[in-house]
């Protein structure tokens, strides 16, 4: 259960800022879904407490950020329609 609140967590928080971090249980969760491939998981694992992000970072961790957002929302969007 703690698992599922920290991946909730990391999402709310890409939700209100696409710049933000994403958090370890996020980042776990998308590369075990493969959301995310090695590289960019070693990506946000490298830069999520980097406060101060070159212009190229911010780029590529927005682009990540959306992967998975994107992926979850679908997935939610599924069960919603089940139900």
């Amino acid at each position: 259960m703690a698992l599922l609140a920290g991946i909730v967590d990391g999402v709310k928080r890409i939700q209100k800022d696409i710049n933000a971090a994403m958090n370890v249980a996020a980042i776990d969760h998308s590369a075990a879904k493969n959301w995310i491939d090695d590289c960019e998981e070693v990506f946000l694992v490298d830069t999520k407490r980097k406060r101060k992000l070159s212009r190229k970072q911010m780029v590529i961790r927005v682009r990540i950020n959306q992967d998975p957002l994107c992926c979850l929302f679908i997935l939610i969007l599924g069960k919603n329609k089940e139900s």
